[in-house]
C-alpha cells in the first residue's frame, strides 16, 4: 500500500510540472505596451518608439487587437491562434503574415522565411513570468535574435518582419497595465526619453520629489532651469522655466506614470525621474 501511495503521489507530481511547464503564455492581451530604442544606421543617432496593444477590432470575421504607436496611429493589428501558437501581424495595406510562431523546434524556419533558424529552445524566468525562450541563428546579424513567449522578439522590432535589414532596433521595456515588467538599462536609463548620461552638478544641491500629484524641487542656487513632463508615449504634458524652489501641482493630468526632466539652462545637464499622478 506504501508503495502504491509514493507512486500516486510521483504521478501527481510529474503532472503538475508537465503542466505548468506546458502552460502557454498569450503574446495578445489588452494594455501591453512595448518600447524600443531605434537607430536608421550604425551611427549613434538613436529614437525610442512606443507600442501599445489597445482595443478590438474585426476584420473578415477574425478578431484583432490594435498596435498603437507613439504617433497615436495604428501600426498594425495583431490576432493570435493560442492552439498552434502562432502570431500573426496584419498591416494597414491589408497585407497579413506570420509574426511569431512560438511552437518553433529546433531547426525550424518561420513559415515563408529561410533567413532564421531555430538553435536553442528552453525557458527562462523573464519578465516575471517562466517563459518559452528561442534563439535563432540570424545569418547577416551578428547580435542573436531572442524570442520571448508572450513578449516578441529582442532585437529588430517587435512587430517588424524578421528578416528585415537596414535598421538597429533593441527591446528598451516591456509594460502590462503601466507595470514594468523589464527594463534594458544598457540600452538607456529611460524607458520613454533618451536622457543624458550624466546628472545636475553636485554642487547645486537640487533635490526632488512628489507628493500627491504635488512636484517639489528645492535648489540653493539662483540658476535658471526647465522643467519637462512626458506621458508613457513620449508626448508632452507640460514644460515650463523656473529658478529657486518650484512647486507645481499635477492633478490636472490624467491619472498614470510620467516621467519629468530638469535641466539646468547655462551647463544642459539635465536629471530625469518619474512621477505618479492618482
Amino acid at each position: 500500500m506504501k508503495t502504491k501511495q509514493i507512486f500516486i503521489v510521483c504521478v501527481l507530481f510529474f503532472v503538475s510540472i508537465s503542466s505548468f511547464s506546458q502552460n502557454y503564455i498569450p503574446f495578445v492581451k489588452e494594455g501591453k505596451m512595448w518600447t524600443e530604442k531605434t537607430s536608421p544606421s550604425a551611427a549613434p543617432i538613436y529614437s525610442i518608439k512606443t507600442y501599445q496593444m489597445k482595443g478590438d477590432t474585426i476584420i473578415l470575421s477574425n478578431l484583432y487587437k490594435k498596435i498603437i504607436n507613439s504617433q497615436n496611429t495604428i501600426s498594425c493589428y495583431i490576432r493570435e491562434d493560442t492552439i498552434t501558437q502562432q502570431v500573426y501581424c496584419r498591416q494597414n495595406n491589408g497585407y497579413e503574415f506570420l509574426l511569431y510562431d512560438f511552437a518553433l523546434q529546433i531547426g525550424d524556419t518561420l513559415q515563408g522565411e529561410d533567413c532564421i533558424t531555430v538553435s536553442s529552445v528552453s525557458t527562462e524566468l523573464f519578465a516575471g513570468s517562466i517563459r518559452r525562450k528561442i534563439c535563432i541563428n540570424y545569418g547577416f546579424i551578428t547580435e542573436p535574435m531572442i524570442w520571448y513567449e508572450g513578449i516578441g522578439s529582442n532585437v529588430q522590432g517587435i512587430f517588424a518582419p524578421k528578416c528585415i535589414v537596414g535598421a538597429y532596433t533593441w527591446l528598451l521595456c516591456y509594460l502590462e497595465n503601466d507595470s514594468l515588467l523589464y527594463h534594458d538599462n544598457l540600452q538607456n536609463n529611460d524607458c520613454f526619453i533618451l536622457t543624458s548620461t550624466f546628472s545636475l552638478e553636485p554642487e547645486t544641491n537640487l533635490t526632488n520629489y512628489s507628493s500627491n500629484n504635488i512636484l517639489y524641487v528645492k535648489t540653493d542656487d539662483d540658476r535658471n532651469y526647465s522643467l519637462t513632463i512626458y506621458d508613457i508615449y513620449g508626448k508632452k504634458g507640460y514644460k515650463g522655466n523656473f529658478s529657486g524652489n518650484f512647486e507645481m501641482n499635477f492633478s490636472y493630468l490624467p491619472t498614470g506614470m510620467y516621467v519629468y526632466k530638469i535641466t539646468c539652462q547655462s551647463t544642459k545637464q539635465a536629471f530625469v525621474n518619474k512621477i505618479i499622478i492618482n
